[in-house]
């Protein structure tokens, strides 16, 4: 594995899930905003869009290589998506932590936290309508000053029988995925351009 394939997010805060909370439950997925080669903005009006990012599981950037391609999609969408995903985990994570607690010790869980169908719905809601967690996203995303994206990525193809790891080195690759195209002749290989 690389040491780029880093992950997009830190981690996910909780908030409002106290007794004594008024406001709904709430999941903040936290973005790696101190690395200037993971996540690519660019200001869009008053707003920062993110242009590209590394996928930590594919390794591959999501990038729009053709702006007049109206059915590829935007990368910024496929990052609220990912963060989504992120969160539904998070919070699956923390329900079954708080499950756990409530059925240890359900007099003290009663004292520090709402009722656990109560956070679950009200996670869930926050999950299902986004407006609040790409609120707080988009926010974040403000804080990002990311480098120029990279001219060159995912564009270097090796055959069956060339050796990967030779490759690497050479060309300071950080990513690779395979796929045979035709079949049983290529692996496509994907690399980062120093910055």
């Amino acid at each position: 594995m690389s040491e780029l394939r880093v992950p997009l997010f830190r981690t996910a805060d909780f908030r409002n899930l106290s007794v004594s909370a008024k406001k709904p439950a709430f999941v903040s997925v936290r973005v790696i905003i101190d690395q200037d080669d993971l996540i690519y903005v660019e200001k869009n009006g008053s707003v920062r869009e993110v242009i590209g990012y590394q996928d930590k599981d594919t390794g591959l950037f999501h990038v729009k290589l053709n702006a007049a391609d109206e059915s590829a999609p935007l990368p910024h969408n496929e990052f609220r998506r990912a963060a989504c995903r992120y969160a539904e985990a998070k919070v699956d994570e923390k329900l079954t932590e708080l499950k756990q607690f409530h059925d240890a010790d359900e007099a003290a869980y009663k004292k520090q936290y709402k009722p656990l169908k109560q956070i679950e719905k009200e996670l869930n809601n926050e999950l299902e309508d986004r407006l609040e967690f790409y609120n707080d996203l988009d926010k974040q995303l403000a804080q990002v000053h990311s480098n120029i994206l990279p001219t060159t990525i995912n564009d270097r193809i090796l055959y069956q029988d060339d050796d990967i790891d030779e490759f690497q080195n050479a060309l300071n690759v950080v990513t690779r995925s395979y796929v045979i195209w035709p079949p049983g002749e290529y692996h496509i290989t994907t690399r980062t351009t120093k910055h």
